[in-house]
């Protein structure tokens, strides 16, 4: 009995030794009471843990359960064992966090609330800070679509003395993105096909993600046809096959290419569309000068306004077609280098200018309508897709026309002669004077006319022959006599007789020459006196005997 005794006291003191306040210590569950648990830790006293002291489901324990508690005190005054279940719990996490900082360990936690500046991420059973700026690679504008997230996170800043842990997923993420990004670089070869995910829509092209980088492909890019908004093609979230075009190491950056995966139309377009094949293509744009048209994707063809019609002037192509019609026409140039196509409409169609120069003999009389006047001239409509054109010149023989409206009217029938005909060139040249007679017909060069002077000028005396025949005498015409100004006395609305030297036809106009009417006066005169004395003299003979009476005279 005694040694019995001598047994319990040492393993009491050997107890108090082991356990000191402040101690975590696992100990027993030997009861279970309305007002907590009683737990045995080994020392001479048991411990009572209030209810209060654990969570709704943490009070689940039963008779020999484990647990660790806090030893708050060996011996209160009352003689009770003081324990703590929540101090417990509360160091024991303080500890793992800061093995977890230490270790720069990662973390499994799940996003529980959002805060003023972040949100709470429940780690070990228990919340910590994480800012919003350390959610994400980027900032997430609305934190509510991340609640009941799972994440990994790691604790950027640690105080325990103040109870401050910060965390982050957004360095876990970096590191791995910087991971991705070694390995991708380290893999990426120029003419590479890869998996791709679009990221971003710009208008100027997409961002794809090569899984660590990412790069650009550009609108150019994106089809061999035109592509007007790359959203209509592209949707972000999209994954794609993609062609690495071009590399820059340095500034890492990376080019890419959608439609490289496939043939340039433009390579075999001289077999696929050679010159005089007619073609058909869905119009898909229109401007002032002409309608593009898709043969197919990637190439487009022109048609010009003045290769849509034969039979009327087309002044905007909206006239004839709209976008989204399908069209036949003719190939009529090909551009490999400029990568144009040049169509024509009015080719596949009946070209009246086929037969124009049967219908349109040279020197014939034609009878159309005035369907417009210009400054140089009036168009005639001779019929659907043919017109023709009287030039100002060719209004009036004599009258100097500035502008046709002064002899003819839009819708004026009106007969004309034709004067030219160019089917290739689609040009019938008219004339209206040409069907009236031409005042100078009648005159012969080597007649002598009377002629008014109605101006002088530098270069000789114009003059007028009847009432509406023109006609010049050149200084050189006037007189044969030298002189510094042959012009001299003579004055505008004197009268004149000249000899004719030439007729223009054409012009309607008379070259004349006073020289070589007088010339033709002594000629006359010679013969005249030769005739009367019957014998043989000079002029000079003649000169000289009207000399000798001219000085009897005096």
């Amino acid at each position: 009995m005694e040694m019995q005794n001598d047994w319990m006291e040492e393993a009491l003191k050997t107890s108090k030794e082991r356990y000191q306040d402040g101690d975590i210590v696992t100990g027993k569950v030997v009861g279970v009471t309305n007002d907590g648990l009683i737990v045995d830790i080994g020392i001479k006293s048991e411990g009572l843990i209030p209810l209060s002291d654990f969570d709704k489901d943490e009070q689940d324990f039963k008779i020999g359960d484990p647990i660790e508690v806090l030893l708050l005190r060996k011996e209160s005054k009352t003689g009770q064992v003081l324990l703590s279940f929540q101090q417990a719990r509360e160091i024991r996490h303080w500890d793992k966090l800061e093995q977890s900082f230490k270790e720069n360990a990662i973390l499994d936690g799940v996003i529980k609330r959002k805060v003023k500046g972040g949100v709470n991420v429940e780690v070990f059973d228990n919340e910590v800070f994480m800012p919003a700026s350390q959610v994400g690679l980027s900032y997430i504008k609305d934190l509510d679509t991340m609640m009941d997230q799972a994440v990994r996170v790691k604790i950027i800043k640690f105080d325990r003395s103040k109870m401050n842990v910060v965390v982050s997923q957004r360095v876990i993420l970096e590191e791995e993105m910087l991971q991705k990004k070694e390995k991708l670089w380290a893999e990426l070869q120029e003419g590479q096909i890869r998996k791709g995910l679009i990221k971003n829509i710009t208008d100027f092209g997409a961002f794809i993600d090569l899984g660590g980088s990412e790069g650009l492909l550009h609108i150019n890019d994106i089809s061999w046809g035109k592509v007007k908004k790359v959203s209509d093609v592209l949707k972000v979230g999209e994954e794609i096959d993609i062609k690495v075009l071009q590399l820059d190491r340095i500034n890492q950056k990376i080019s890419l290419g959608l439609k490289q995966l496939s043939q340039d139309p433009w390579v075999s377009i001289k077999k696929k569309y050679p010159v005089d094949s007619v073609v058909s293509g869905k119009v898909v744009s229109l401007a002032d000068f002409g309608a593009f048209v898709e043969l197919e994707e990637g190439i487009e063809g022109l048609i010009h306004v003045s290769e849509m019609s034969w039979v009327e002037f087309v002044k905007h192509p909206s006239k004839i077609m709209k976008a989204g019609d399908v069209v036949q026409a003719k190939v009529l140039a090909i551009d490999e280098e400029k990568r144009k196509l040049s169509l024509g409409l009015k080719q596949v169609q009946p070209n009246p200018w086929a037969t124009a120069a049967a219908k349109y003999k040279i020197g014939s009389r034609v009878t159309g309508i005035v369907s417009h006047l210009a400054p140089f001239g009036a168009f005639i409509r001779m019929e659907d897709g043919i017109e023709g054109l009287i030039h100002v010149s060719d209004l009036s023989w004599q009258e100097k026309i500035s502008h046709p409206q002064q002899v003819l009217k839009v819708n004026d029938r009106v007969e004309a002669m034709v004067l030219r005909l160019d089917a290739k060139e689609e040009k019938l040249s008219l004339g209206f004077k040409q069907i009236q007679e031409n005042p100078v017909a009648g005159y012969k060069a080597g007649e002598n006319v009377e002629a008014e002077i109605t101006e002088i000028v530098e270069q000789g005396m114009v003059v007028m022959v009847g009432q509406k025949i023109h006609g010049f005498i050149h200084v050189s015409q006037i007189t044969s006599e030298f002189t510094e100004k042959p012009t001299a006395g003579f004055k505008v609305g004197q009268k004149v007789i000249a000899r004719i030297s030439k007729v223009d036809l054409d012009d309607a106009k008379l070259s004349l020459s006073i020289k070589d009417y007088d010339k033709g006066v002594r000629k006359e005169t010679v013969a005249k006196y030769t005739k009367t004395t019957e014998q043989k003299v000079t002029f000079g003979d003649v000169l000289g005997d009207q000399l000798a009476r001219f000085r009897k005279k005096e």
